[in-house]
């Protein structure tokens, strides 16, 4: 009979939404539409880039 627990894996901490998404935004207050933007909105790239109104126009990637 093995007595042994199973090694536990440590817990990630959770970033605070808000906070994700404030230090995603540059100091002129865009966002780049990035992979991490979509992640810090519970979103796919694609579903953040399928969604921009057509009146915006994008940003030059840097």
């Amino acid at each position: 009979m093995n007595d042994e627990l199973p090694e536990a894996k440590p817990e990630l901490p959770r970033r605070d939404p808000l906070l994700q998404l404030v230090s995603l935004q540059r100091a002129s207050g865009r966002w780049e539409l990035d992979p991490a933007l979509a992640a810090a909105l519970g979103k796919t790239s694609e579903e953040v880039e399928n969604t921009q109104p057509s009146e915006v126009s994008p940003y030059p990637k840097h």
